[in-house]
């Protein structure tokens, strides 16, 4: 009987033929590409080196014609100033050409609350535009009111505090009298009781020196004049010193007043 056969078993060649195949087919991976560094500008207001996502996407207004050199960040602290520092005045200027903000380009560059700020300064500025609109004659109020009556129907409410006045005469309602009764007696004798409350609503004393002064139309930035006055620069709506109010901003007018503002970003 024939001796069986011998089987040669070559596992371990196979095993390094397959290790051998394996390299001979693998492709090496690229290498990681480097980032390209992130450009960094100088803003020319903080002088700080900003990435360009810190800047807006064009200059604070179409009117300039320089490159975007301001930081949002800055933009946004400048339109804050302007809106709360300036009085009355609400023109607002780019920080480099002193280009002219328009209504978009405030409220593109401000936070949410100094721009509903500013939406409610140019409402009041152009309120006072409008014929029939008159601001309530209580100094604690604040209110204002569009009187459709006009002369016809001169006696004005307030919805706020309820508050009676003479939309003729912009004063107090004068109960005594009507509004043609009122104009006589302001003709007849300048110590009645008519003259008394036109002098009462249309001259205020100076907060330093007592001197009465008189409007007679214009802003409510009033100043004592010399000579006879003392030089004394207030508000006339609420007598607050407008030195302090241009130098650090509306917060210095009394909270009942027009023109007071809160000193600002606080709830941003």
């Amino acid at each position: 009987m024939a001796a069986p056969r011998r089987v040669r078993h070559r596992s371990r060649d196979v095993e390094g033929l397959a290790t051998r195949l394996q390299r001979l087919s693998t492709v090496p991976s690229a290498p990681t590409p480097t980032p390209a560094p992130t450009r960094q500008h100088e803003c020319v207001v903080c002088r700080d080196t900003k990435p360009k996502s810190s800047y807006p996407a064009s200059p604070p207004t179409s009117a300039c014609t320089h490159k975007v050199t301001v930081c949002s960040q800055c933009i946004a602290s400048h339109i804050e100033a302007e809106v709360n520092g300036k009085g009355e005045t609400i023109t607002i200027s780019c920080p480099v050409c002193r280009s002219h903000l328009e209504f978009n380009d405030v409220k593109r560059g401000a936070s949410q609350s100094i721009f509903e700020r500013y939406d409610v300064l140019l409402l009041r500025k152009e309120l006072q535009t409008m014929p029939n609109f008159r601001w309530c004659k209580n100094a604690e109020c604040g209110s204002g009111h569009i009187h459709e009556g006009g002369f016809d129907y001169p006696i004005m409410k307030c919805e706020g505090c309820k508050t009676l006045s003479c939309f003729r005469h912009d004063l107090p309602w004068h109960p005594e009298y009507t509004c043609d009764e009122f104009d006589e007696k302001l003709a007849e004798d300048v110590n009645n009781a008519a003259s008394r409350a036109y002098v009462d609503a249309n001259t205020k004393p100076c907060p330093v020196c007592r001197n009465a002064i008189e409007k007679n139309g214009g802003c409510d930035h009033m100043t004592c004049r010399r000579p006879g006055g003392c030089g004394f620069e207030f508000c006339w709506r609420c007598l607050a010193p407008y030195d302090a109010i241009l130098r650090e901003g509306n917060h210095h007018h009394r909270r009942t007043c027009q023109y007071y503002s809160s000193w600002s970003g606080a709830d941003d």
